[in-house]
């Protein structure tokens, strides 16, 4: 057998080629306006905020981030590998099984690094030498820890070949950061 093995129809393959390239399209098409929101939230809250609310943000939104990439459990490897598996065998409810176990993951590690980062964030406020009213807005900031969680849905996601959802994924997040942004401007709103 000649390596690597020849295709007998180019047919599928330049189907497949097609379909890898429009989905390349459409996540870099949602990373760029992803960035370009990203970008335009940034901006307008280092404006509104001024340099020091802003390095307030910025060093709470370190630490709730840090936090939660310490506990996060990220499964989505395991969902695309062994869903695939289970989909390409008609394997349904041991795929539900799979996605109900992930499900279960993802929350935990969550709710683990939500109470984690409370419990810390107290006691280690002085030694981050943050000033002490700091921690009347880390405390109900820390719930961003609960959405930075979305391995798992872009793991389904592509388990399930929907790319172009994928891409809008992408972009809620910063979408609703630009959005929360303007409403705080608009309402003369700081930290």
């Amino acid at each position: 057998m000649p390596f690597p093995p020849m295709i007998a129809d180019p047919a599928p393959k330049a189907g497949v080629l097609r379909r890898v390239f429009g989905n390349t399209a459409r996540l870099s098409g949602g990373h760029g306006l992803a960035a370009i929101l990203g970008i335009a939230a940034l901006a307008l809250a280092a404006r509104t905020l001024g340099s020091t609310g802003f390095g307030e943000l910025v060093v709470v939104q370190a630490y709730a981030l840090t936090v939660a990439g310490i506990c996060r459990f990220n499964a989505g490897g395991v969902v695309v590998r062994f869903g695939a598996r289970c989909l390409g065998e008609g394997r349904r409810g041991d795929l539900q099984g799979l996605l109900l176990l992930v499900l279960l993951l993802d929350l935990g590690s969550a709710a683990v690094a939500l109470l984690l980062a409370e419990l810390l964030v107290g006691p280690l406020l002085p030694h981050l030498g943050w000033p002490p009213q700091l921690l009347a807005f880390a405390r109900p900031y820390l719930i961003v820890i609960l959405f930075a969680q979305s391995a798992t849905p872009l793991a389904v996601l592509r388990l399930l070949d929907r790319f172009d959802l994928v891409a809008w994924h992408r972009l809620v997040l910063p979408a609703v950061r630009l959005v929360g942004v303007l409403l705080a401007m608009r309402a003369g709103g700081g930290l």
